[in-house]
């Protein structure tokens, strides 16, 4: 299967923010955490891609720690 430069740059794109060493703490810090869009697109964009593909993988990964995340930072443990 043939990707397109759209799914490359989504994954890229996953890679980057997961391969981080603290994605959490990055969610927390920019806001992004609380943005419901963040999570829309990351839900929309790993039911696209390909079984498999590693940058679905990373986007599961980040979704299943959603609630981790949230309540870290709700009570203040990620700082």
């Amino acid at each position: 299967m043939q990707r397109t430069p759209l799914s490359k740059l989504l994954a890229v794109a996953a890679v980057l923010l997961l391969a981080a060493a603290a994605p959490a703490e990055f969610l927390g810090r920019s806001g992004h955490s609380r943005s419901e869009k963040l999570w829309t697109v990351a839900q929309a964009v790993s039911e696209v891609l390909p079984d498999g593909d590693k940058g679905k993988q990373l986007l599961q990964g980040l979704l299943n720690q959603r609630d981790g995340i949230e309540k870290a930072i709700r009570e203040d443990r990620l700082f």
